[in-house]
């Protein structure tokens, strides 16, 4: 288990609720009673220049989190101003099970909860 004091932030893990919308595709929300803060250690690691559909910043963070706390690639995660999509979850272990989770986030511009149309992560 990793040791508390290490973990200084907080982030709010956003889980996914799915359904299907009337012409059978499947949709996600995120609705505010799936969601849930979690002590955290939150750092960034790299960010590049992306030409995809606009020219915009992408950039790359990691997130310790305690290994109980529920979340997938399917997740979002929100820290202040900044909106997270899950890239990966990676269990670290050592001699006594599991320690720690890392997970890789990749910075996403304004996403909203599908519940109350909130925005996340807008200056």
């Amino acid at each position: 288990m990793i040791s508390h004091h290490l973990l200084r932030d907080v982030v709010t893990v956003w889980r996914p609720r799915w359904a299907t919308d009337r012409y059978g595709n499947r949709t996600t929300s995120y609705p505010r009673e799936l969601a849930a803060q979690h002590p955290c250690r939150l750092y960034m690691t790299a960010g590049r220049e992306q030409e995809k559909y606009r020219e915009t910043a992408v950039t790359t963070w990691f997130l310790l989190l305690s290994p109980e706390v529920p979340i997938d690639y399917h997740c979002r995660v929100t820290y202040k101003t900044h909106s997270f999509d899950v890239e990966a979850v990676q269990p670290r272990r050592n001699w006594g099970g599991v320690s720690h989770l890392t997970v890789r986030l990749r910075e996403v511009e304004g996403w909203t909860d599908g519940a109350s149309g909130d925005e996340h992560g807008r200056r």
